[in-house]
C-alpha cells in the first residue's frame, strides 16, 4: 500500500491508496430465485413462470380461481371465485417472495362477480367463435344444401 499525504495545509488526514485493485463482485443470486430478466412484470409472464416452477395448483388457480384487477410488479389484486381455495392469498405471496427477492403486496379485492377469470374469458371466446362458426355464410350455405344436416363443434 502507498501512504499519501494530503496537500492542504489545513489538514493533516493521510490517505492510504491499496496497491492491488480491490475487486468488487456482484451479489449471488439466491438458491430458488429468478434471474432480474425472468421477474413476473406482467400477469403472462407469472403464468410462464409457475408453468416453468412446475406449479401446476397455483397456475391452475390463476387461471380458474381468480380475477385478477391489477397486476405490476411487486402488487397484485385478485378477486376469488366461489372456488378459490382459501389459502390462495399466502400460497401467492409466498411463491412471489420467494422467487424474486422482493417483497410483494398480494391484496383479496373481495368477490366480484362483474370481474372474470381468465378461464372465463377464453370459455366466453370459445363460445363467440363457436356462434360465429355456426352463422358464417359457407356454413349456411351448406345446411341449406344438405338439409337435416346439423353442426357439431367438439369442445
Amino acid at each position: 500500500n502507498q501512504l499519501l499525504e494530503s496537500s492542504d495545509t489545513h489538514s493533516s488526514k493521510k490517505f492510504e491508496i491499496a496497491a492491488n485493485p480491490i475487486k468488487v463482485e456482484k451479489p449471488q443470486q439466491k438458491e430458488g430465485t429468478l434471474p432480474t430478466n425472468q421477474e413476473p412484470s406482467s400477469l403472462e409472464k407469472l403464468l410462464a413462470i409457475l408453468k416453468n416452477e412446475k406449479e401446476a395448483i397455483l397456475y391452475s388457480n390463476l387461471i380458474a380461481d381468480v380475477a385478477i384487477s391489477q397486476f405490476e410488479f411487486g402488487r397484485v389484486i385478485f378477486h376469488p371465485k366461489p372456488s378459490a381455495p382459501s389459502n390462495l392469498q399466502q400460497s401467492l405471496k409466498k411463491f412471489l417472495d420467494t422467487h424474486t427477492q422482493h417483497p410483494w403486496v398480494v391484496e383479496n379485492g373481495g368477490e366480484n362477480a362483474e370481474l372474470l377469470s381468465l378461464k372465463e374469458i377464453q370459455d366466453q371466446d370459445f363460445e363467440r367463435q363457436k356462434q360465429e362458426s355456426v352463422e358464417h355464410t359457407l356454413v349456411q350455405n351448406l345446411l341449406e344444401t344438405f338439409p337435416g344436416a346439423r353442426v357439431s363443434i367438439p369442445e
